[in-house]
């Protein structure tokens, strides 16, 4: 009986240890997240078209990366160029786009994201407008506006393309 006391007393001692590493692991991680966050405060953030600003949160360690407490969503259908899908296509895009702001935090990561959602003759001016590197790749706003005037049927005096 005294074997099993001592047996249990050790089994009992490794058990503490294996959570208080598991503390100590997790109280690091969060040190070395807090650290490269702050470090990122420290520096000037940049504001030109040239350097477009990563497309997902990725100075959280992989323990924490989770923790944010957006819904994972499945991307919208791909888009065709159908004159008359446009407008909702960019609908459910910004709807994706709200409800997941930490993996999408630029315009530059947005316009990304939509055209990588693009296919067909959508996907041949997207593909155009991006390799040129043209301004509307880092405002969002002017990419839809643009997508719309060259898609989209109901903008008044224009045939879709």
């Amino acid at each position: 009986m005294a074997r099993l006391q001592t047996a249990l007393e050790r089994q009992e001692s490794v058990m503490h240890h294996e959570e208080f590493e598991k503390v100590n692991l997790t109280f690091r991680s969060l040190t070395e997240t807090l650290s490269v966050l702050s470090d990122q405060l420290r520096q000037p953030q940049q504001t030109t078209p040239d350097a477009p600003a990563p497309c997902a949160t990725s100075a959280l360690s992989p323990a924490y990366q989770g923790v944010i407490n957006e819904p994972h969503l499945p991307p919208p259908q791909p888009y065709s160029g159908d004159p008359g899908t446009c407008r909702s296509f960019l609908s459910q895009c910004s709807l994706y786009f709200e409800l997941q702001p930490s993996r999408f935090s630029s315009d530059h990561c947005k316009v990304a994201a939509i055209i990588s959602l693009l296919s067909g003759r959508a996907r041949e001016w997207g593909t155009a407008v991006w390799d040129a590197q043209l301004p509307i790749c880092s405002v969002l706003a002017a990419f839809t506006e643009e997508m719309k005037r060259v898609f989209d049927r109901s903008v008044a005096g224009h045939e879709a393309a």
